[in-house]
């Protein structure tokens, strides 16, 4: 429609146009502020440092799900601590890390994480579920102590080591077979 004004058809009527916006005769009539090369070295290092976080998280959450000692669940800690200075409002590094510390039983120091994790994704339900838990757990040990740990805890990890045992006993079969 554009093209049928007689006006814009005029080669004199667009500098007509042009004079009366102010517009300098080799620019567009778009307004764009042109990024600055601070914007973009910021913009992609937001991009790297988001996804070496990711990395770091996938590591940390391997190390606590596989880790067979507390030093491995010490080195996972560690991998959400790098997550979380790469990326302060990773809610996953958050989550992992009250996870890692609930499997080292240092409940009272979970919960801030997880409270962190949800106020960065407030609808992840297993966040929420493991803040009740943790929170349960740690009502329990102020409220029976030591009886607690021993009594309730105990037995749990008992079967755990049986499992272990069990686990380790089938891979000895299996070498055997092979």
């Amino acid at each position: 429609k554009l093209h049928e004004k007689a006006l814009f058809r005029n080669p004199e009527g667009v500098s007509l146009v042009r004079d009366c916006f102010q517009v300098e005769e080799y620019s567009s009539c778009m307004y764009r502020i042109p990024p600055t090369p601070g914007d973009m070295f910021r913009a992609l290092r937001e991009q790297q440092n988001k996804s070496w976080a990711q990395v770091c998280v996938v590591k940390g959450k391997n190390l606590t799900k596989e880790g067979e000692s507390k030093a491995d669940l010490i080195q996972a800690l560690e991998c959400y601590k790098q997550a979380l200075d790469l990326d302060g409002e990773n809610a996953e590094a958050y989550q992992g890390r009250g996870a890692t510390l609930m499997k080292l039983s240092r409940y009272e120091d979970a919960i801030p994480e997880f409270q962190l994790s949800l106020k960065y994704d407030p609808t992840n339900l297993l966040t929420r579920a493991y803040l009740e838990a943790c929170e349960q757990f740690a009502e329990n040990r102020r409220l029976f102590g030591r009886y607690y740990t021993k009594v309730v805890k105990g037995p749990l990890r008992a079967r755990k080591r049986k499992k272990d045992r069990k686990k380790e006993k089938r891979k000895k079969k299996k070498k055997k077979r092979e």
